[in-house]
Parts: C-alpha cells; sequence; structure tokens
C-alpha cells in the first residue's frame, strides 16, 4: 500500500501560502490545469469550521481575514484530491 499512498500524495496540489503568517490578506496558490472546482474550509484549532469557500475553479485564492482572531488554523482545499497546510494569523 506503500505505492498507492505516495501516488495519493503525488496527486494532491501543494499549497503555497504567502505570505505566512499573515494579518489582512493572503494568497493561496495550487497546481490547477484543468480548473477543476474546489472547496476551501478554514478550521481553527477546536476543529470547528470557520469559512468555506466554494468552487474555486483557478488556481489561486486571495483569503481576507475578516472578523477571524489571530492564531493557528488549519486550511483544507478538496476537489479531485485533498490538501492540508497550516494557516497563521497574526
Amino acid at each position: 500500500s506503500t505505492a498507492v499512498n505516495n501516488i495519493d500524495a503525488d496527486q494532491s496540489p501543494a499549497l503555497h501560502i504567502h505570505p505566512n503568517p499573515f494579518t489582512n490578506k493572503t494568497i493561496i496558490s495550487f497546481d490547477n490545469p484543468d480548473n477543476v472546482a474546489y472547496t476551501l474550509r478554514i478550521i481553527d484549532q477546536n476543529g470547528k469550521l470557520v469559512k468555506a469557500i466554494d468552487n474555486i475553479r483557478g488556481s489561486s485564492y486571495e483569503l481576507s481575514r475578516d472578523n477571524l482572531p489571530s492564531g493557528i488554523y488549519y486550511l483544507e482545499l478538496s476537489g479531485k484530491t485533498t490538501s492540508r497546510a497550516r494557516l497563521v494569523i497574526d
């Protein structure tokens, strides 16, 4: 099953978050050559979903902080595959 895991890892787009940590806005970019629809979820440290953006079809998204408090969050990008990353708000 090791080979399967490696293939899965290769298929998940790597998330590039810049800047991270951020204060007001950050750009999340990923490889999406086929413009597949992805959903972006922001989850706090308690596992609570604090923000969800559906139908992202490009290869980048500008995330605004809005009213989110400072802290560590988990970002999940799901579509054809799922990628996760850590997000820090100053």
